[in-house]
């Protein structure tokens, strides 16, 4: 994905590694406040759903991509949809 936002230009891959890690950075909040919050309660919710939580992240990294990428090769179809 990095490479094809390369091919792209620099804009391209500052965003896309941007929306990456700023997306990382909300989820892993999340877990840190849940986990700190419910204590011991909510790391064995973690433990038992962490398969679950690993097929979420992977196919919210794909949509995040496929999205990004059919915004980034076509700004016009996207807007017209989306504006």
């Amino acid at each position: 994905f990095v490479v094809f936002l390369a091919t792209l230009g620099r804009t391209a891959v500052v965003t896309g590694l941007a929306g990456l890690m700023l997306g990382l950075l909300v989820l892993m909040i999340v877990v840190v406040v849940m986990v700190g919050l419910g204590r011991q309660m909510m790391i064995n919710v973690l433990k038992r759903a962490t398969g679950m939580i690993k097929l979420v992240g992977s196919w919210m990294m794909i949509m995040a991509g496929v999205g990004l990428t059919l915004f980034l090769t076509n700004q016009s179809a996207v807007a017209a949809v989306f504006g």
